[in-house]
């Protein structure tokens, strides 16, 4: 098998994920940071809850990439799902430049977790070395998946702009498939549409925002195109 190469980067230790609340917390002072998946269930665009096999197999399997943990030491109900996503790994030869790190868009006032940032040398809908944000599911594609994966990217447009969101799915039986989303079917403006529903509901976003960062926020967000 073919060597996953990562660079560890760390998350930020200002940006506590709080996963009862799905919600971000700066710290200190524990100011609360809507999280992607929370705007969307508030919405009616996704999950109200999170699945624990969702969570071991994400945790897992970046234990693995990360090189702390082998593969033999994976929990057996785990293992089938982590065999299968090193296998589509060494498929199209991924090399991550970042795993399950917090991600702050400070513009637009929320954050996210995305699965995987980096390259998958091996051709996937596109030229190879074509640069990837990618998001680990088990079994069932959730509905939000492609909301999720453009609120990710436009979350990383300026640090870490990608070519392609793909959303890869896992079984038990140690299978692997993958979908590839764009922005081209409106997931962008819909998740836009969500934020700004949520921030109604909120109330003084942009006044928070500026306590937070002390400096006046921009009065529209720039997003790349």
């Amino acid at each position: 098998m073919n060597k996953v190469h990562v660079h560890k980067f760390e998350a930020p230790p200002s940006l506590i994920y709080d996963s009862k609340a799905r919600s971000y917390r700066l710290m200190p002072g524990g100011r609360e940071v809507p999280s992607v998946a929370g705007i969307l269930a508030a919405a009616g665009l996704g999950a109200t809850e999170e699945h624990q096999l969702d969570t071991d197999v994400r945790a897992a399997c970046a234990q693995v990439d990360l090189g702390r943990m082998a593969i033999d030491d994976v929990r057996p109900h785990v293992r089938p799902y982590v065999e299968a996503w090193l296998r589509f790994c060494e498929k199209y030869k991924a090399r991550w430049e970042h795993i399950e790190t917090h991600v702050l868009n400070a513009s637009l006032g929320y954050a996210c977790t995305p699965g995987r940032l980096g390259r998958l040398c091996g051709a996937i809908g596109g030229p190879a070395g074509a640069s990837a944000i990618v998001e680990i599911a088990t079994d069932i594609a959730p509905y939000s998946a492609g909301l999720r994966l453009s609120a990710c990217r436009l979350a990383c447009s300026n640090s870490f702009p990608t070519d392609v969101g793909i959303l890869v799915q896992l079984d038990r039986l140690g299978r692997y498939g993958f979908a590839i989303y764009s922005d081209a079917a409106g997931d962008r403006e819909l998740f836009l549409g969500a934020l700004e529903k949520y921030r109604r509901r909120q109330g003084g976003w942009r006044q928070k925002l500026r306590r937070w960062f002390g400096r006046p926020m921009p009065k529209q967000a720039e997003v790349a195109p």
